[in-house]
């Protein structure tokens, strides 16, 4: 059974830092010992939060105490994050191995870095056969420890739902109906330099209406510009217009791959023989004959229309949303389908790792994605893009707007003196992010590069679903690596394509008919914030105080909205953001979402995606926090004195222990935090 024991090493410390234990302590008697009832919960104010639940509480201590029995917590279900089975169908939501911060392989780390930055894909450009390279240690996933995730359903435990019910959480649209429509993430308010709208609403007319030709640092350059000049192959070395070369190239009639291939290679002549496009070449070869002839027929030139047309659908080119400017960039859906289209036919301007101007941003250009490795999994994702290309040229899909936001947290919070109340929980061990948190912020546990792998070789939790949303690949165009405190929200992007399964299990099931409620300006009613996760070096360290901090603020940037009134926040709709292969633990990275979430004055749904131990857990948790009124900042002085007593090999459930402790009074730890104290 899992405890919290004492060792020498801990009976050497003095009284003023660790707690005495009288006898090996267990979740059995701490769970056991001073159960809790809801019915003992204080009513919340009722705004938009609803009203608070009186339901009573079951025994406390058994399903806990049979959980461990039959399955203690090892290290590789720590690391592997403990939130993912097989074969149960959609998962996008989750990250149960490696997307801590858009997923990746364990990294390794260097024994001297006591907080690491978040892990990042860094794909190699085009002098490497598009194939990713990996910087800062970090793969796009690992799935070997996958299947034994499927041990954390324990059916021990009845309930698939603890908390306040889902249906008392607040979402979109009803939060907003009594705000301005100028408060709404798509009123037109023309641009301005914190916003540049590229369409004027609700006509969907591209603005301004004469093209704007712009080459600069400040702003996406177009394929279309006459600065974008291209050196030939031949004896002559001579610079041409690239736009030339394109509309040569994407004028000759696409019947098969190979005139694909010749296509994109006319004007990337320089990599012809360093690119290797037979993971399109596969794409193409392995769908059904009906579903060729589509593709030739209809969908590709419709795609190499949006390609021609890019100078009258865009007439001004985007933004660059770069560090440390809060900056909104609005496009319509069919301006997004013209970056997208220029994107499969890779004719962005190359960008240079080496280069200043573009080496925090990550590529757009699909040639990793036409790359020859992980073909079923690029299969399935080129299948997602051929169902998006398709309804766009069916007309199925309206021409709304999206709107993409960099937003900066300019002033830390101060956590420790932060005297906010914890707000509603609801806990669930079924359903997803997408689905079930329609209406709510969605979380997307990102890279700092936004996207991570989607157009390489990754396939959790962002890569879903990006490529189930392909709007959203458009921010990777926009957006440079997120800092710490940094993130991208990402406003309106549509679903297009249903799945099942996650990482090599995945499978793209066909068109997808988004339902989701629009604005009055026509703009899906979906919310969704890129937040990306520091790398754990252990388990201890995650409570080191700048570590701490890092979480709490990113956290907190991406769920706050200073525009809109408090009883007018939806919900967040979260799950195990930064665990698996990046080292969080799911206990702690829930706690702090939790606070960071309270902080912005928003309830928190959580998806444990099959994990009934922490479902309970957290349930029980949030159950003892709220009935002893316990702060966002006396949880915050909880967690940085846990740093002074734990061990890098225990786990989030032994922090638990801890907190029950603090909360009951059974021991007197010096609760203030020591900033002096930076434990390696």
């Amino acid at each position: 059974m899992l405890s919290f024991d004492v060792d020498d090493e801990y009976r050497s410390m003095s009284k003023e830092v660790l707690p005495r234990f009288k006898k090996q302590t267990s979740l059995k008697d701490f769970w056991g010992k001073k159960g809790t009832s809801s019915n003992k919960r204080p009513v919340e104010d009722s705004s938009c939060d609803g009203k608070s639940t009186n339901k009573k509480l079951k025994s406390t201590s058994e399903p806990i105490v049979s959980l461990l029995k039959s399955d203690p917590i090892t290290e590789k279900d720590r690391m592997s994050g403990r939130n993912s089975f097989p074969g149960s169908g959609k998962q996008c939501g989750h990250a149960p191995v490696g997307s801590a911060s858009g997923g990746g392989t364990e990294p390794q780390l260097r024994s001297e870095d006591s907080i690491k930055s978040t892990a990042s894909y860094s794909e190699t450009q085009h002098d490497h056969y598009g194939k990713e390279s990996i910087e800062n240690g970090a793969s796009d996933e690992r799935c070997d420890d996958e299947p034994n995730c499927i041990n954390n359903r324990d059916s021990s435990i009845k309930e698939k739902h603890m908390g306040t019910p889902i249906s008392e959480f607040p979402r979109t649209p009803e939060c907003i109906r009594s705000i301005s429509a100028e408060q709404l993430p798509s009123a037109d308010l023309g641009t301005t330099n914190a916003h540049q709208r590229l369409v004027k609403l609700p006509e969907s007319e591209p603005t301004p209406k004469e093209l704007h030709d712009i080459w600069n640092t400040e702003h996406v350059k177009m394929p279309y510009s006459t600065h974008n000049m291209y050196m030939t192959d031949d004896r002559n070395k001579r610079k041409v217009s690239r736009w030339d070369l394109i509309e040569e190239a994407l004028a000759e009639p696409i019947r098969t791959f190979q005139d694909l291939e010749n296509a994109i290679l006319h004007y990337n002549s320089l990599n012809k023989d360093k690119w290797d496009l037979y993971g399109l070449r596969y794409f193409i070869e392995s769908i059904k004959p009906k579903e060729r002839s589509q593709f030739f027929d209809n969908v590709l030139p419709f795609m190499k229309k949006l390609v021609l047309d890019s100078q009258k659908i865009i007439t001004e080119p985007p933004r660059l949303l770069k560090k440390g400017k809060v900056m909104s960039v609005t496009m319509s859906q069919e301006q997004a389908a013209c970056l997208l289209a220029n994107a499969f036919f890779c004719t962005f301007p190359y960008r240079s790792r080496r280069k200043d101007e573009y080496s925090n941003f990550p590529e757009m250009n699909f040639v990793n994605l036409f790359a020859p490795y992980q073909q079923d999994r690029k299969f399935e994702k080129l299948k997602c893009l051929f169902y998006y290309f398709k309804a766009r040229n069916e007309k199925t899909a309206t021409n709304s707007c999206i709107t993409f936001r960099r937003q900066v947290l300019k002033d830390p919070i101060e956590w420790e003196y932060l005297d906010s109340p914890l707000k509603k929980l609801h806990v669930s061990a079924v359903g997803n992010i997408e689905d079930d948190g329609e209406g709510m912020l969605q979380v997307d546990f990102a890279n700092k590069y936004v996207g991570g792998g989607v157009l390489g070789r990754g396939l959790v939790q962002e890569e879903i679903r990006f490529i189930i949303c392909p709007e959203m690949i458009v921010s990777r165009l926009l957006t440079e690596e997120l800092d710490d405190n940094e993130c991208l929200l990402m406003t309106g992007c549509q679903r297009y394509s249903d799945y099942a399964g996650y990482s090599d299990s995945f499978k793209c099931l066909g068109p997808y008919e988004d339902k989701t409620l629009r604005d009055e300006n026509g703009q899906l009613l979906t919310e969704v914030v890129a937040i990306d996760a520091l790398v754990a070096r252990s388990f201890i360290n995650q409570f080191n105080v700048r570590h701490l901090n890092r979480e709490l603020n990113k956290a907190y940037c991406g769920f706050m909205n200073p525009h809109i009134p408090d009883e007018n926040k939806s919900a967040v709709a979260t799950g195990n953001w930064g665990c698996g292969a990046f080292g969080g633990d799911v206990y702690v990275k829930a706690l702090i979402q939790l606070m960071a979430a309270s902080a912005a004055k928003r309830s928190v749904c959580y998806f444990t995606f099959g994990d009934s131990r922490l479902m309970e857990a957290l349930h029980k948790m949030h159950e003892l926090l709220w009935e002893n009124k316990v702060s966002v900042g006396e949880l915050y002085r909880y967690l940085v004195a846990f740093h002074k007593v734990g061990r890098h090999d225990q786990s989030g459930e032994d922090l638990f222990i801890f907190v029950r402790r603090k909360v009951s009074n059974e021991d007197d730890i010096d609760q203030s935090p020591n900033y002096d104290e930076e434990t390696p």
